[in-house]
């Protein structure tokens, strides 16, 4: 008896050919935002090493519901994201690019308020109100861009099996260095509250 092609087995055809990570598996209920597959958290399987990089992230519904994971290292071409775009619609799945990282309360802060908490204590409830997602409490998180692959997954209704096929992408240029200001001490007396102070200068 000829067995039949699923969507799961395309997924599955374009990851061994485009080199790409493969995790699928039996989705576990998340603990402090970090989310499951069998007995491996998430952020250990794609970011065993904390580092950020770029992806593109495609999260599918469903798979056999027995855990499998394989490492994939070749970077994407545009081709491949065609292709990847057209398989996350037929498996009614998302596909996403963008950054790759497990933050912290402290590493949100420094990534939406870069400068102000470098020097101070942080608190979970100081990163609440800077858009840190309550459900992921004071743990490390995986995260794609500002949201959370629990926050993926909830979008997609990915139910009590997921499939996802994560790809590395060229790296983003850094930024040219801008020129320096250099900030009179008058300035940080008058922002810690020194009305005394003569008004503050920038000097070039």
């Amino acid at each position: 008896m000829t067995q039949s092609y699923t969507i799961f087995d395309s997924l599955m055809l374009t990851a061994q050919e485009l080199e790409m990570t493969v995790v699928t598996g039996q989705l576990w209920p998340p603990i402090g935002g970090r989310m499951w597959i069998g007995k491996h958290s998430v952020d250990e399987i794609l970011c065993p090493d904390q580092t950020e990089r770029q992806v593109a992230f495609l999260i599918a519904p469903g798979g056999p519901g027995s855990t499998f994971i394989r490492t994939g290292k070749r970077i994407l071409n545009a081709a491949d994201l065609k292709r990847l775009a057209l398989e996350a619609v037929a498996a009614g799945g998302s596909l996403t690019e963008g950054r790759l990282a497990v933050l912290t309360p402290a590493a949100w802060l420094k990534r939406h308020r870069p400068g102000i908490y470098d020097h101070r204590p942080t608190t979970l409830e100081t990163a609440n109100a800077v858009g840190w997602p309550h459900n992921c409490g004071d743990e490390a998180v995986l995260f794609l861009n500002d949201q959370s692959i629990f926050s993926l997954m909830t979008q997609v209704s990915v139910g009590r099996t997921v499939t996802m096929l994560v790809g590395a992408l060229i790296e983003p240029e850094p930024l040219p260095d801008q020129p320096g200001m250099t900030v009179h001490p008058s300035l940080m007396n008058l922002v810690q509250g020194n009305n005394h102070q003569q008004p503050a200068v920038l000097l070039p």
